[in-house]
């Protein structure tokens, strides 16, 4: 994944959750750990079940496919 779209992202996650800047570094550390492992397990999901979700481009979803 791209460092913009993950920026994006973490954009949005700030706009939407608030704690103390001293955390930045370990929240954004967590942050893109829990992302990672979810967007993992939503790609094992779409293998696994065969079918393109609503939410995934067939751009992506062919090239998920082909791995």
């Amino acid at each position: 994944m791209s460092k913009e779209t993950k920026n994006l992202w973490w954009g949005e996650f700030t706009r939407r959750f608030r704690w103390d800047p001293i955390h930045n570094v370990t929240i954004r550390k967590n942050f893109e750990k829990k992302g990672s492992e979810k967007l993992s397990q939503l790609f094992q999901q779409v293998r696994r079940e065969g079918a393109k979700p609503a939410w995934m481009g067939d751009i992506t979803y062919a090239d998920l496919v082909k791995i």
